[in-house]
């Protein structure tokens, strides 16, 4: 009868003591670091499209005079930009220069002249000096 009341009380006292564990205060995970989104950085980017058009009975100059007639563009654009901007508190510091090409050929007919076009393209180099908004947008 001993053992059963022994074995029995070691039962009970076992399984209380894993009762306990799980009632044990947990300790509140840190928390997340704040990130501060900056503006300051390189990038780097290109751009491409295409573009076509067609046009009947063209007018040229303040009178016809028999330049009408029909005409077809067509070709690619592609380019590409890269840049430096510095956030200094709530001021973004920058310098970007781009570069666009074009080979958008074609020609205009009628029956006295052929005229044809072509773009060789541009690039330019600017400043910037802007305000970053503080909050994000949220959708």
């Amino acid at each position: 009868m001993k053992k059963i009341v022994l074995a029995a009380a070691a039962v009970y006292l076992g399984s209380a003591s894993f009762t306990f564990a799980a009632d044990m205060a947990v300790k509140a995970p840190a928390p997340a670091p704040v990130v501060v989104p900056s503006w300051t950085g390189f990038y780097v980017g290109l751009n491409g499209g295409w573009g076509w058009s067609e046009q009947n009975d063209w007018a040229v100059g303040s009178s016809t005079e028999g330049l009408a007639g029909h005409g077809r563009l067509k070709g690619g654009v592609f380019g590409g930009q890269a840049g430096y901007n510095w956030q200094m508190n709530s001021l973004v510091f920058g310098v970007q220069g781009d570069g666009s090409w074009a080979n958008i050929h074609g020609s205009v007919a009628n029956t006295r002249s052929l005229l044809r076009i072509r773009d060789a393209g541009a690039v330019a180099i600017r400043p910037r000096i802007a305000a970053p908004i503080s909050k994000p947008w949220a959708t």
